[in-house]
């Protein structure tokens, strides 16, 4: 005997059939077993009120408008693309929008890079160390908003995603005189643990010039913990009073991961030393400043349930969730 499907077994079937999400992902992105998604798909049980919340939350990464109306409303919904979406006039507000870009947005892949964001990478002043710093990514209408900072200043402005790789485009605030550019090697879902790339500013130590610097950034997060923290008001004085003692000691060590091994595992830290024009210890020779798979951690490749407790991955991660306060 076969189960009557319920309105919300049908509109979560719906749900997934549109927005192209198996049972698998589904389950993984829940934190359950995907028996539990058979169950509900087959009409046998319904979610709790906070498990609808969490489903609801994570339909919304590839579909940013759904709400938990999307269940309760008494007529049938469609979750697919709409058409090209009328241009929103540019304001002060909106932050920095690319137009003209011939590839459309999607929201699906944008979707695997919302959330909150920490890591490192090398003073791009030219110290020898590495600094700790921040990234919110989140969707919105214009596709994708980047908050990112160091504790000193912040920037804000737009992130590409297109094929395996994510782009930034930042203001450097509060004279909007500067941009700062990210190159990040994609990740392929929406629970990927970490991604690593490079980053590019104006900056320098007695002048500035063009420079660049390897970059890893860990999900500690979702989007919405940004506001839990108390958004950049309460998270630059924290990021600024760890990098202002770390400096400070690789400086003195004469060796850039030295002010940061008391708090992150030292193997994740000297990714971020950079070795161009010289042979590494592997013989390989860098002749451009790049972030090559063979060098990086299993970065897209990996959600956090799939690591094990002890890998450098989750140990960083826990400890950039103890130093920004989220446990």
């Amino acid at each position: 005997m076969t189960e009557t499907p319920t309105p919300f077994a049908i509109r979560l079937q719906r749900a997934m059939t549109e927005l192209n999400i198996s049972r698998v992902t589904l389950a993984r992105e829940l934190g359950v077993d995907k028996s539990v998604i058979a169950r509900w798909i087959g009409g046998v049980n319904q979610p709790t009120s906070h498990n609808l919340t969490r489903l609801t939350e994570v339909l919304r990464r590839r579909r940013p408008e759904l709400t938990l109306d999307f269940w309760r409303s008494p007529e049938p919904v469609s979750l697919r693309l709409p058409g090209p979406p009328e241009a929103a006039p540019a304001c002060a507000s909106s932050g920095l929008v690319l137009a003209g870009l011939r590839l459309p947005r999607r929201p699906d892949i944008d979707a695997n890079y919302a959330g909150l964001w920490a890591g490192f990478y090398q003073s791009t002043q030219n110290r020898g160390a590495v600094v700790l710093c921040l990234m919110l990514i989140a969707q919105d209408r214009n596709g994708l908003r980047c908050v990112f900072t160091e504790g000193k200043v912040s920037a804000a402005g737009t992130g590409v995603a297109i094929g395996p790789r994510l782009h930034g485009i930042l203001e450097i605030d509060p004279l909007h005189d500067r941009l700062c550019l990210f190159i990040f090697n994609g990740v392929g879902t929406p629970d990927a643990a970490v991604m690593d790339g490079l980053y590019a500013i104006s900056a320098g130590d007695a002048s500035t010039c063009a420079t660049a610097s390897p970059i890893v950034l860990f999900r500690i997060g979702m989007a919405e913990d940004f506001d839990r923290l108390g958004g950049l008001a309460r998270i630059m004085p924290g990021l600024s009073r760890v990098n202002l003692a770390a400096i400070p000691r690789s400086v003195a060590a004469g060796d850039p991961v030295a002010g940061l091994t008391d708090l992150f595992p030292e193997e994740v830290l000297r990714l971020l030393c950079a070795a161009v024009g010289t042979k590494r210890a592997d013989g390989s020779v860098d002749h451009v400043l790049r972030m090559p798979a063979a060098r990086s951690l299993p970065s897209g490749a990996f959600g956090v349930a799939e690591l094990p407790p002890c890998s450098p991955i989750i140990r960083t991660r826990s400890a950039l969730r103890e130093v920004l306060g989220l446990g």
